[in-house]
This record gives structure tokens, C-alpha cells and sequence, in this order.
């Protein structure tokens, strides 16, 4: 009975350290998310910044072309710079907006942004796929 008990135990310590679906989207190290509406892809907007997603709960906004950390801040108006995913109602912070996450594939997350109850996107930067 010990041994069903501590292995349900670790089973769920190991389950609650896992990433979801989209947590591992996120993090992946060859996508480049770009917060954008569904306008601005048919019309091929001028991308300058994404998204880098840190597995820590960090993120931080970083120049298309040279991978710099593209965020400056002035005095008094610090930006907090990390994000979480909850999976059980599909709510992704980033910085201090929330979006209830619509559904998502491999290079394009939709999602609803709470406050202004606008539907936006994250999508995955390639060259030529936006600009």
C-alpha cells in the first residue's frame, strides 16, 4: 500500500512539472512569436519585434533583425517582463495583458485579449511570412 501511495505521489509531482502543448510551442528555440491581428498578416505589415518566451516565466520583446532585447523602459514605468500559461481554463499572461487562448497549430496561436475583448495573434515569424 506504501509503495501505491508514494508512486501516485510521484506521479503527481512529475505530471505538475510537465509543460503543455502550447508551454512547449512557446519555448521552442527556432519560433519567433509575433503579436499581431489578423489585418495585419493580409496586409503584410512591417514586423521589427517578437516574443522570446523563457522556460523560467521570463519573456522579453527582441529585434527581428539582430536578436537584441528591443525593450527600453522609462524611469517609473517598469514593464514586468514574464509570462504563464494556465492549461485548466487556457489563459495566457504575457507581461500584465491577459488572452483566453482560442485554439492554436504549430505557427499561429489565436487568442482573445481580455480586457479590450479583441481577437488577436501570435504568430511564428519566418522570413517573407509577414513582411
Amino acid at each position: 500500500m506504501k509503495k501505491i501511495i508514494l508512486c501516485l505521489i510521484a506521479f503527481q509531482i512529475f505530471s505538475s512539472c510537465q509543460k503543455s502543448r502550447l508551454e512547449n510551442l512557446l519555448l521552442s528555440a527556432d519560433k519567433r512569436w509575433v503579436y499581431i491581428d489578423s489585418g495585419q498578416v493580409k496586409n503584410k505589415a512591417i514586423v521589427r519585434d517578437y516574443i522570446k518566451f523563457f522556460s523560467n516565466g521570463d519573456c522579453e520583446n527582441r529585434n527581428i533583425l539582430n536578436d537584441e532585447n528591443s525593450f527600453f523602459s522609462i524611469e517609473g514605468n517598469e514593464k514586468n517582463n514574464s509570462w504563464n500559461y494556465s492549461d485548466n481554463d487556457s489563459i495566457l499572461t504575457i507581461y500584465d495583458h491577459r488572452f483566453k487562448v482560442l485554439k492554436y497549430e504549430s505557427d499561429t496561436i489565436h487568442v482573445l485579449q481580455i480586457k479590450e475583448n479583441w481577437i488577436k495573434m501570435l504568430v511564428n515569424y519566418k522570413q517573407n511570412s509577414i513582411e
